[in-house]
Parts: structure tokens; sequence; C-alpha cells
């Protein structure tokens, strides 16, 4: 037992208790997340005093991180021989960084959800649009025995007009007569109407998933959303203590969708609840709606320094970060630039009339610009005979044989309390890196090589992380830019060219940024990796969702890029 006993703290809290929540949730079932719930309230009581503990430590970010990740990777039998502080210490670190983790995971499951319940309200909604459509042509041809009656020379004018409406309902029944009715009235069909009667139907089944989530999450909200702030208040205490929202506020909701929730003067709360899912889940994309304590959906002013410290230390505070351009007024930058510009654009204007500028062309009778591409054929051959100078060989050896020029093994440390990192063998690093970049996985690189399965995993989970992985690969990037060839494929020596884009990779077993798409995937789950290439060299990676935002990664590639080729011109797909 740990134990952290002093004024104001008074935590406890089991070594062995971490061991079920080491392993996060791997998809949206139900089984997944109702585990990321409950190690959520169990972290959740103790949270507070953790956080005021760390912050009186005065622990940078990297630190906590990698405390953590020594409880993460290592078995309780060995945290339990630890000093009595330093196990404390690493404990305290892992559950602040597990609690903001099950944060960060159950919001984006929130809003997967509700997504994908949405989505799947609409797809319902044309579907019985479609079937409709369908059953009116199919229908059409009797409604001329309806209006028959009405011309009928044999039908008594003292007939009543019910007997002549059983009879029509004889030929089609009453709601097909009012929906082609309606088609032939040419009015539109009422698409949000079905929308939500797919929402009644999955009612019971949008509150077992949705429900818990919302009431767990501590979402807080902008200043100007104190309608929608009250709304999440009121409705979390109703839930939980009633099971049911009975106070809502009418000025949160569009005029346009009164009519589906207001049914004869009283709200419709089953459709209100997934109504208000549905508004938390837009704000929280928009920025509108947040999570302090997390790490992806908290607000930016909680990553800047308060804004107090700002307004009385500004000036020393500027000048800190070294940056002329900040430190400098905003007017002369911009004069700087406007300069710039138009020498540039003097520049350009001069190769055109010049008729040196391989792009845009003069067209001599118009005086018109054009477009043009240049058209440069190739002096070599494709297959130039240099490859064939070229040795042939196996992947493990181009591997070792790259490791001899950069020692990129040796960015592969292991976690550890001591100052001395322990080392890896090289042959079970390779076998490591291997399986897990051919998508061919340890189990069967152990069947086809002489490494066993249990060596590999050790290996693999102690030594081969993200940020290993990135430092080795700064490495092969550095020692791939002092190469004299390296110039050769620079397309501008003044302002090397960059560009960063997705691939999408099948995965074999569920993680939790793994979706579905039928695009790239047809009926399995992958996710997609951000690349950012220069040259040919993947100098940054991360792996996202394949339905993410491409563009609300860039910033991170371009500004964490710690090797040595540094673009000055970039491209990215933003679709």
């Amino acid at each position: 037992m740990l134990t952290y006993r002093g004024s104001p703290y008074s935590t406890i809290f089991s070594v062995s208790q971490t061991e079920p929540y080491k392993g996060s949730a791997r998809d949206f079932s139900p089984s997944e997340l109702d585990r990321e719930l409950e190690t959520h309230r169990t972290i959740k009581g103790i949270y507070p005093e953790l956080k005021s503990l760390i912050g009186s430590l005065g622990l940078s970010q990297g630190n906590i991180i990698h405390y953590a990740s020594i409880i993460k990777q290592t078995s309780v039998y060995k945290v339990r021989r630890y000093p009595h502080w330093q196990g404390l210490l690493y404990l305290t670190c892992y559950l602040y960084f597990r609690y903001r983790e099950t944060n960060d995971k159950l919001v984006t499951a929130f809003c997967y959800l509700t997504r994908k319940y949405h989505e799947a309200a609409k797809a319902f909604a044309k579907q019985k649009i479609a079937d409709e459509l369908e059953l009116i042509r199919e229908k059409l041809k009797y409604v001329g025995n309806i209006l028959h009656y009405f011309v009928d020379e044999s039908v008594s004018n003292v007939v009543e007009f019910g007997e002549i409406r059983q009879q029509a309902f004889g030929l089609i029944p009453k709601e097909e007569i009012h929906a082609i009715s309606q088609h032939l009235g040419k009015r539109d069909f009422d698409l949000a109407g079905y929308e939500w009667e797919y929402i009644d139907k999955q009612s019971r089944k949008i509150a077992n998933s949705l429900r818990k989530l919302f009431i767990a999450i501590d979402i807080e909200c902008e200043a100007d959303q104190k309608i929608l702030s009250a709304q999440i208040t009121l409705s979390k205490q109703e839930l939980t203590e009633k099971r049911k929202i009975i106070t809502v506020h009418q000025e949160g909701i569009k005029k346009s969708d009164n009519r589906y929730l207001w049914i004869n003067g009283e709200v419709h709360t089953k459709r209100f609840e997934f109504y208000l899912y549905r508004m938390i889940s837009r704000q929280l994309d928009r920025g509108k709606a947040y999570v302090t304590e997390s790490e992806k959906n908290k607000r930016l002013e909680d990553d800047l320094i308060p804004i107090k410290d700002w307004e009385n230390d500004r000036l020393n505070l500027i000048q800190k970060t070294g940056l002329q351009r900040l430190s400098s007024p905003i007017t002369q930058t911009l004069d700087e630039f406007e300069k710039r510009l138009e020498r540039r654009m003097d520049q350009v204007a001069a190769s055109i009339s010049g008729d040196t500028n391989e792009f845009v062309k003069l067209q001599p009778r118009s005086s018109q610009l054009a477009w043009m591409l240049a058209n440069r054929r190739w002096r070599d051959d494709v297959d130039n005979p240099i490859y064939s100078q070229i040795r042939h060989m196996g992947i493990i050896e181009i591997m070792n044989y790259v490791n001899r020029k950069t020692g990129f093994l040796e960015a592969f440390k292991g976690i550890t309390t001591r100052k001395r990192c322990t080392k890896a063998e090289e042959d079970d690093l390779i076998a490591c890196i291997f399986g897990n970049g051919t998508n061919y996985g340890l189990h069967r690189i152990a069947a086809i090589s002489d490494r066993s399965i249990g060596v590999l995993r050790g290996v693999n989970d102690a030594f081969v992380r993200p940020e290993t992985i990135s430092a080795a690969n700064d490495l092969i990037s550095n020692g791939t830019a002092r190469l004299p060839v390296f110039r050769h494929y620079t397309l501008n020596g003044s302002s090397p060219f960059g560009s960063i884009n997705g691939q999408k990779y099948a995965c074999r077993i569920n993680t939790f940024k793994a979706r579905f798409s039928a695009k790239y995937f047809r009926k399995g789950k992958g996710v997609s990796a951000m690349t950012r290439v220069s040259n040919h060299v993947p100098i940054k990676t991360t792996v996202i969702s394949p339905n993410e935002y491409e563009g609300h990664y860039a910033f991170d590639l371009l500004y964490n890029n710690s090797s040595d080729i540094q673009p000055k011109s970039q491209r990215i797909h933003t679709a």
C-alpha cells in the first residue's frame, strides 16, 4: 500500500488497484466503454489531491509522462520494491495522466456515438422517403379508380361519403392515400420528422450508451453559452436523480426544431435528450464547449500563461522569447512584408515581360497571360544504368547497414528509474521494428525466426514507443540529409519543399483511433498516418482517425519537426 499523508493531502491508493486500469479502451463497444468509465469513477475522487500535489512539486509535462510510463510498463511487484516516496511519485503521475486520458477517450466516444446515431437517422429518413416514392409509383394506378367514384352515375347522391371512403380504403390503405395526396400536392417529405422517428425507436439504446458518458464527463462552456451550460448542469442532476430530463430551457432550442420537440404543449423528453447531446457534440467540435481536465479537449487558454501575468509582465515575457518579430512593432513587420511582396511582384512581372518565366507566358496576339506547363524531356532513360550497379540486399541487411551508418538503434532507450539506461539486443529491436513496420506482428516474427515471443514482447513494451521511434527517425533523416546526393533531390535549394498527407492503413486489431471506411477499408477498420515528407524523407508522422480533419494536425507536424531537414515551403491536403 502506497500512502501519502500530510496536510492538506491524505490520499490512499493501492498499487495493485492500478493493474486493472492500465489498459485503455480499444474501441467503442459497451464493454470497453464501461471499463473506461469504471477507471474514470475510481480516480475521480482523488484527482483534485493528485493535481494539487503535482502542482506543488512543480513537475514538467515531460516528467509527468515519463513517471507515468514507468507505472504503465512496470509490474506491480517491481513498483512495490521502489522506495516509498519514489513509488508514490510514480503512482501519482500515472493516476493524474490516466484520468486525463480517460476524459479524452470518453469525449471521443461521446462525439463518435452521437454522430453515429445522427447519421443512422439521416440514412433511415432517406430510405423511408425512397420506400414511399416506390409505393406511390406502385399505387398510383389505383388513383384513377378512386377518382371514378366522383363521376360514376350509378352512385346515388344520397350515399354517405363514409361509404365511398371505405370503398376507397379497400383499394388503397388510408396511410398510403395520405402519402399519395402529399406527393400529388407537391408537398416535400418531412425528412426531419423521419429522422426523429428513428430516434424514437432507438431512444432506449441511445440512453444506455450516451447517458452514462454525458453524466461522467465534466463539460464546461464558454461565457457566451450560458443557456447550454445551465441546461447541462440541470440535465445531469435530473438524469442522475430521476432518470429523465424534466426541465428544458426553450431559449436553447432552434425555432425550426420546436415542432419536433414540443408535442401538445409538452416537451418530448426522449427527443430533447438526444437533441442536447447533439448540441454538446457540435460545441465540442467548435471549441465552444471543453473539458478542462483533459489533453485534447481543453481550451487553448489552459496552455497559455495567466492573463494577469501577461498584463503585468508583458514586456519581460516578450523579451524572454527571443523572437525579434514579436518584440518589434507590428506596423514595422507589416511594412517589411509589404516591401518584400512588392519586390517579388516586380521580379515576376519582369520575368513575364522578358519571356523568361517558364509557367506564365504573354500571348503575342491577344496580349493576355496564359499558364503553361514546363515541358522538360528526360535526358536519361528511366532505367538508368546506375541501378544495375547496386547490390541486391535483404531488408534486415539494409536495416543493419543503416544502423552502422546512423546508429538509430541507440535511440531506443528503455524506461528506467536509473541514470544508466538499459539496452536491448540489436537483433531483438530489429525484429520488433520489422514486425510492427510490415504489419506482420510479433507472433508471426517469433514463429518464423529464432526470437522468442516473450523476449520480443518485453523489448517491444520497454523500448519501442512513439518518442523512441521519433528519435530514431530523426537520426536516419539527419544521416540522409548529410549524403552528397541529397541536395540533388531538392526542388528549390533556397526554399526546400515539403508536403503533408495522410496514408490509410487497415488494422488487424481494434484500436481507439480505428474507424470504418468503405472507401479505404471496405468492411474493415483502419487509421490514417499523416506524414510530413521532404525530398522523399518522412521527417514527422502522427496517427489519426480516417474521418478526422487533417488540417487540425498540420501545425503539430510543422512545429514539432526536430530533424535537420527544415522545409521552408509546405503543401498540405486539408480535405
